[in-house]
């Protein structure tokens, strides 16, 4: 079983030993290509990555109401208890004003709060005109610790929810549809004007991220429309009879060896027709396949343009931003062929980069790890009856299992909601967000 800290303390040896003799230029050569995977865990001591999680209890809210939340903080690499001790909670109005910030403590990573959609004026105000209600629109909640605010945006969670106006009817919130009125002079000023999407948009992701003339590689596209849901469509290659269909909410991939002019498909859907221009191809670079053998083992293919035939490349592995494996490659006849063991690597999305002795990244792949050794556990929910009278009390039997079906205790948050309210597309919870969204960029369908 591999292990971070084993690989700092081999990867300092190996380059303090550097140092000290001479070497011949092939293993000055890997020595450099083991000080960027070095950089990986010095990367991480210096600047820890945390992760942000929040349970609402609710999908949407009306004017004047409560936004209740648990918040769950871990570290990035292990999901294990962060460093940070606060908790940074903001609201954003529909115009992106920031209206409110909390500061939570974090006890046992875990932190309490609530959000109340009630606008807080000063005293003098609120004697004059009363306490008001924010008005209906689209806020943003975002939460943060300290640390995350060393990397991108992407890294710090963020959730919308539509406010509704109360209904003008006292509790009347199922005779009457929920609104929303949008102040359209406020928005146009606030947010900048973004290009209207075509009826049919097509997106192309070659796998290692480019293409190279003469090389095989997969491409994975996505069919949306002018709302940018994924639609089902039928791509063919130009020039070519094949034609592959779209698998999975408008996606689908294809396999394709660029010549030395640019390629194109030809994408229909039941409403339209349209040609699209495949990504320019380079004349000298390497692609990268990654397919699963078994359960356990991976099969890294580089096949590269002939100018790196005997090119010594290196390449990581890491999960969660950990360095999980390194190993230098030289290049023999510009192609080579990786196998790695995946046992005791964690579940989560893995990044595969291939780069030089000069820190040039020539083709990098993310791919989610399903661990077949960790067991998750289980909360089971059972009632003392099948239906209830109008407030009646409701009996709960809560059973919390790990995953070889042992009780254990431990914290976690209940939020009930009536299944009328208004529905959410976004189904991601604890698990699918810290494993899999949190690492991505862009809606996961």
């Amino acid at each position: 079983m591999r292990h971070p800290i084993l690989y700092r303390a081999v990867i300092s040896i190996v380059l303090a030993a550097a140092w000290t003799l001479p070497v011949p230029a092939q293993q000055a050569s890997m020595d450099s290509l083991m000080t960027f995977a070095g950089n990986i865990h010095m990367f991480n001591q210096v600047f820890p990555q945390e992760k942000v999680y929040l349970q609402f209890d609710n999908t949407s809210y009306y004017s004047g109401e409560t936004i209740w939340f648990k918040a769950f903080v871990v570290s990035a690499s292990n999901l294990d208890r962060p460093q940070s001790r606060v908790l940074y909670v903001d609201l954003i109005s529909p115009t992106g004003v920031l209206l409110k910030q909390q500061k939570l403590k974090i006890t046992a990573g875990q932190a309490d709060g609530s959000l109340p959609l009630i606008d807080g004026s000063t005293s003098q105000a609120r004697e004059k005109r009363g306490v008001m209600g924010y008005p209906s629109g689209f806020y943003e909640v975002r939460a943060y610790t300290s640390f995350m605010q060393n990397f991108s945006e992407e890294a710090i969670f963020s959730r919308v929810f539509a406010v509704y106006e109360k209904p003008e009817k006292e509790g009347a919130f199922y005779e009457e549809s929920p609104v929303i009125k949008l102040r359209t002079a406020d928005l146009a000023q606030a947010r900048p004007k973004s290009q209207e999407p075509k009826k049919l948009n097509v997106s192309f992701h070659p796998e290692g991220g480019h293409l190279v003339t003469g090389k095989t590689s997969r491409v994975a596209f996505k069919v949306t429309d002018e709302t940018g849901l994924g639609v089902h469509a039928q791509v063919s290659l130009e020039g070519s009879d094949k034609i592959f269909e779209t698998l999975h909410d408008g996606m689908g991939s294809f396999t394709y060896t660029p010549g030395e002019s640019r390629g194109s498909v030809r994408v229909t859907t039941d409403n339209s027709s349209r040609s699209f221009s495949l990504p320019k191809s380079e004349e000298s670079g390497c692609v990268l396949s990654v397919s699963i053998l078994d359960n356990d083992s991976l099969r890294i293919g580089i096949d590269a343009t002939p100018d790196f035939d005997g090119a010594d490349l290196g390449i990581t592995l890491t999960c969660r931003g950990e360095l999980m494996d390194f190993k230098p490659v030289t290049l023999t006849g510009a192609q080579s062929v990786q196998i790695v063991d995946m046992h005791g690597i964690p579940e989560g999305v893995c990044h595969i980069c291939l780069f030089d002795r000069n820190g040039t990244i020539f083709a990098s792949r993310h791919f989610y790890h399903r661990s077949t050794t960790v067991r998750h556990p289980i909360l089971s929910v059972t009632t003392d009856k099948a239906s209830y009278k109008a407030f009646e009390k409701v009996s709960l039997s809560l059973d919390l299992m790990d995953g070889n079906g042992k009780p254990f205790r431990d914290r976690f948050c209940l939020a009930v909601r009536d299944t009328r309210g208004q529905a959410s597309a976004l189904e991601s919870d604890l698990r699918s967000d810290l494993l899999l969204a949190s690492d991505l960029r862009g809606h996961i369908a």
